[in-house]
């Protein structure tokens, strides 16, 4: 198996944001960032980052394994605050 080179990371110029949903006993958990939007509050302007953590629905078959679903995603160098915005859906069994 190959490993993938790691990518290029300017931080001069650019900000990486990780997400995490936690690490869980069993498979069929994910995650993923949406839509990332700078909005303006009543503080100042921010980021959103929208994002979908996955869960299996109880009557599914997960693989027995721990699992720790993680993203990155770069945005450009930014010194504006990030606020988190979830959403949770359940996966239907395959």
């Amino acid at each position: 198996m190959q490993k993938t080179a790691a990518p290029v990371v300017d931080f001069t110029n650019q900000t990486i944001i990780g997400v995490t949903a936690g690490s869980h006993r069993t498979g069929g958990y994910g995650i993923q960032i949406d839509r990332i939007e700078k909005v303006q509050r009543a503080g100042g302007d921010r980021w959103l980052l929208h994002y979908s953590e996955t869960v299996p629905a109880e009557t599914c078959s997960v693989t027995q394994a721990p699992t720790t679903p993680v993203v990155f995603v770069s945005i450009p160098k930014s010194t504006l605050s990030i606020e988190l915005q979830d959403k949770q859906v359940t996966e239907a069994c395959r």
